[in-house]
């Protein structure tokens, strides 16, 4: 726990940072945002370490999952910030004639974000480059789990070489989160357990900081029957095995259309079987002791594996069978990957997060089936669908209650820098990436200006009965 007063005098340091920042013209800030990425790259290697020691996960999914999107994101605001947050000019009513409108955005100030333990890099990063890029200052406040990517990120940001106290790193558990907010920054972006981020938005409530919440998911895949299976059941082993499931929107339950769910559970166990868990080694002095092959980390959180055994358990007292995975044997920290078929719609695995490597298979016979099922679900982050037929793809997601959508592809399209990333419902609301990643850290002014040439207008003082009568008739005349 840090002292209130440090607190504080974080968050003062972020706001003169903030006004600094501010007060510099666009080409300074994407110059800066430059030499950030600059940085990021020439510490990508320290990155990779911190990450796998940590969370004990694969260096590839480190480098395509961390890394490489920070960088895309980077390079894709410095390229469209500009145009994005320039002055926009809006019509002006006919009655308001002589009069000029435009929208102006401005930053909020000082944003803190609040990060979890997966996706250490990313999940604070990304936003706190929209952040920056809309002319804020950040602070960070990572996952008390990490040892390693804290002491990495302030590396790299002594050789970013930008403006002081611009970006803050300030280690510590959740009674740090809470003097932070106490201390009053202007927005707070969290992502994390949907009880967590309720407990932040409630605190930040209190002092009327608005919030932007990344929660909980519980993401269904549909497969047709008209799909390319084979590549449907690769997607699903990565979508729902990847970073050993402990993803927001890793794929949990897949509704499969009734004529093929044997042929897809079929391939689906297949590709489960080729999986290695990844297991690396932390006493070899060896350089290159933590590069070793393998596919699957460990659940880093004994509560997570915990959770997930108690999940398995009940949906096979409820009926559900496991087809490939999950043995008694399986100690901590170790959940294999695990194929669990006839799960039903009542059962908690099917409307609770799981966050691991377990996914639930069930039939559907319908279209509209599918959609209501999903849509009675009470998490709404993303959905993946599998489909030839690009056209009922669309439709479908059209109809979906979800932030996100993808069509015969998995978890990649919330690493595309123009597309934004929220959720509806219980996984939580606001937008980071794309422009709405930089709206979502403005505040909008709008402004107006009128010539200024007549002395008065219609409807100032003193009110006259022929103006209401003229206004009468140019209402009719207008509005017919």
């Amino acid at each position: 726990m840090i002292p209130n007063d440090h607190a504080e005098l974080v968050v003062h340091r972020a706001r003169e940072a903030a006004k600094f920042w501010w007060s510099k013209d666009m080409q300074y800030r994407m110059d800066k945002l430059h030499q950030l990425q600059k940085a990021f790259l020439l510490h990508h290697d320290q990155f990779i370490d911190a990450i796998v020691k940590d969370i004990q996960q694969p260096p590839i999914d480190a480098l395509a999952a961390e890394i490489l999107p920070i960088l895309d994101t980077l390079h894709y605001y410095r390229k469209h910030a500009p145009r994005l947050l320039s002055r926009q000019h809006r019509r002006s009513p006919w009655y308001m004639w002589g009069a000029r409108s435009m929208v102006e955005y401005m930053p909020y100030g000082v944003v803190l974000i609040i990060a979890p333990w997966n996706f250490p890099l990313q999940l604070s990063f990304i936003p706190a480059i929209c952040a920056l890029a809309a002319g804020n200052a950040v602070i960070i406040k990572p996952s008390e789990q990490l040892q390693h990517v804290p002491q990495a990120i302030m590396d790299m940001l002594k050789d970013a070489m930008l403006p002081s106290n611009l970006i803050q790193v300030v280690t510590g558990g959740p009674n740090v989160a809470k003097e932070l907010i106490s201390s009053h920054p202007d927005k707070i972006f969290f992502t994390g357990r949907e009880s967590s981020g309720k407990s932040v938005a409630k605190l930040a409530a209190q002092s009327g900081i608005p919030t932007a919440l990344e929660l909980s998911g519980n993401s269904p895949m549909i497969v047709f029957a008209d799909a390319n299976l084979k590549r449907a059941a690769k997607a699903a082993v990565w979508g729902g095995f990847f970073h050993a499931g402990q993803v927001c929107i890793s794929i949990e339950r897949i509704y499969v259309e009734t004529s093929v769910q044997s042929q897809f559970t079929e391939l689906l166990i297949e590709e489960a079987k080729k999986l290695k868990p990844y297991t690396p080694s932390f006493h070899d002095q060896e350089e290159n002791s933590l590069y070793q092959d393998g596919d699957l980390g460990p659940i880093l959180m004994e509560t997570d594996w915990v959770r997930l055994n108690r999940l398995l358990d009940n949906a096979i007292h409820q009926g559900a069978t496991i087809a490939w995975g999950k043995t008694e044997n399986d100690d901590f920290p170790y959940f294999p990957p695990t194929v669990l078929i006839s799960a039903t719609d009542s059962m908690e695995i099917m409307n609770e997060e799981t966050f691991g490597p377990l996914v639930a298979v069930t039939p559907f016979s319908k279209e509209d089936e599918v959609i209501k099922r999903i849509n009675a679900g009470r998490f709404g982050l993303n959905v993946t669908i599998f489909t030839s037929d690009h056209k009922k793809g669309e439709r479908i997601a059209s109809q979906l209650q979800t932030g996100c959508c993808v069509i015969n592809d998995v978890i990649r399209n919330i690493s595309n820098s123009d597309l934004p990333f929220g959720g509806v419902k219980a996984s939580g609301y606001g937008r980071y990436r794309g422009s709405e990643g930089l709206y979502e850290f403005t505040q909008t002014k709008s402004i107006m200006i009128h010539s200024g040439k007549r002395t008065r207008e219609i409807n100032w003082f003193p009110y006259q009965i022929k103006n209401l009568k003229a206004l009468q008739k140019l209402l009719k005349w207008w509005y017919r």
